[in-house]
């Protein structure tokens, strides 16, 4: 490991943009690796005797960690919750499912009327893996969002990995190596829907990512990448129109334990914490956020920190845009969005469910030059906003079957805050979702 450790650090230090990996999408955790964490502790051996307990875990790192400490006992993922997979794990193909329905209290000011059932994400997964020689591989992920009645195509692109990512290729439509938020995985949350840092972040696009993640030291981890992409926004635009691209890279250092891309630590980890950074620069937007922005040049910048310890869990991220200006009516602006959440698995002890209280804040204003008073009505798009979000995760068997409650309490910062009468003007919001997953 040592000459290996030697040159991926001098790898990093040629090109530090260039080397490490973003986590992938949605390609979903080792079967092996979850059931070990999900199954019922074996039996303690006799001292006396040299064999192994029949049901021991399944990998050597599982099997480090359930003799360097005891979990609660957790029902094993039934078969029928598993994804589909051929020629062992080489190919895997799965999804999700998350229903659920959405209350928002009215106000005279904000009276909504689409109170009611939802979905989420109706997602359909796969990856393929295939070995060509030695430690050269070729792959594909796919993941399509079918919530919307149609096969909306959200991550789609082909791979070549060597040494188990320590270089790696990836050309097509997926996410860009930006914000904590984007590359989480949305089965993987402990709420309904992912903060509002994730509108900040250069999203999924078509384009060319190379990366590199490994061990640089006995407990720390180092990962980044890079990305050329067009710039429009994926499969909304399929081909460059204005020839000018989007460029983003991250970097990711991590200390001691590792610490996997989904919220909850499911797994009484040891402690490990990871930080982030990441920045982009796009020569001219697409239509993500508004018209104003179509074709305006905009750099974007972030920090994250998560960290998980014996069930609990908390991340934090910040993000900053800093769009030019577009024209005599649109100036030059800035964005910005912080988001911190913790969560804390009780330790109950039966094998389920399991039950998981989290908080949220999140705070976000896609728009500082303007406070919505601007024109003849109110606008609240170009506010700043408070969101405090208290909830309950059930899990039941892990994320392959859960259920999220949460209670939204939004305040405007800026410009009117309560009508004449002094209440809110944007009411609270309640949401339930369920969630079933093959991962």
């Amino acid at each position: 490991m040592g000459t290996r450790h030697l040159w991926f650090a001098a790898f990093a230090v040629a090109a530090p943009l260039d080397v490490a990996a973003a986590p992938r999408p949605y390609a979903g955790p080792d079967a092996a690796r979850w059931d070990a964490a999900e199954a019922v502790e074996p039996p303690p051996t006799d001292p006396g005797s040299n064999a192994a307990p029949a049901s021991a875990p399944a990998t050597p790192a599982a099997a480090a960690e359930g003799s360097a400490r005891p979990r609660r006992p957790s029902a094993k993922t039934p078969k029928f919750l598993r994804p589909l997979t051929l020629a062992g794990e080489s190919l895997r193909l799965g999804g999700y499912l998350q229903p659920g329905f959405v209350h928002v209290s009215n106000t005279e000011f904000y009276a909504d009327d689409q109170d009611g059932f939802d979905f989420a994400n109706a997602r359909v997964t796969g990856r393929g893996r295939h070995t060509i020689h030695g430690a050269l591989q070729i792959g594909f992920d796919f993941n399509f969002d079918v919530n919307a009645g149609n096969f909306s195509v959200r991550d789609a692109a082909g791979s070549v990995i060597w040494r188990d990512g320590l270089l790696r290729f990836d050309l097509g439509q997926l996410k860009q190596p930006s914000s904590l938020s984007l590359l989480q995985y949305q089965w993987g949350l402990q709420f309904p829907f992912s903060p509002d840092t994730r509108r900040i972040a250069f999203g999924r696009d078509q384009g060319a990512s190379i990366s590199s993640t490994g061990r640089i030291a006995d407990k720390v981890h180092l990962s980044a990448a890079f990305m050329m992409a067009n710039g429009e926004g994926g499969f909304r635009q399929r081909r460059n129109l204005d020839e000018k691209f989007l460029y983003t890279g991250r970097v990711e250092v991590g200390g001691l334990a590792p610490v996997d891309l989904d919220d909850p630590d499911l797994e009484h980890s040891d402690f490990g914490f990871v930080f982030g950074a990441y920045a982009g620069h796009a020569k001219a937007l697409g239509n993500g956020l508004g018209l104003d922005d179509v074709g305006a040049a905009e750099t974007r910048t972030g920090g994250d920190l998560r960290l998980k310890y014996r069930g609990l869990s908390a991340r934090v991220e910040y993000l900053r845009g800093f769009r030019g200006a577009n024209g005599p009516e649109s100036p030059a602006l800035r964005r910005y969005a912080t988001a911190a959440q913790v969560g804390y698995l009780l330790p109950i002890p039966i094998a389920l469910p399991r039950f998981e209280l989290v908080f949220r804040f999140q705070q976000s204003d896609v728009n500082t030059s303007r406070d919505g008073t601007e024109g003849a009505e109110y606008v609240v798009d170009n506010t700043a906003r408070r969101i405090y979000e208290p909830g309950l995760v059930t899990y039941l068997y892990g994320h392959h079957a859960k259920l999220m409650l949460s209670y939204q309490l939004t305040d405007l910062v800026e410009g009117p805050r309560v009508d004449t009468n002094g209440a809110p003007l944007i009411g609270d919001a309640f949401l339930a979702f369920f969630q079933v997953a093959w991962i």
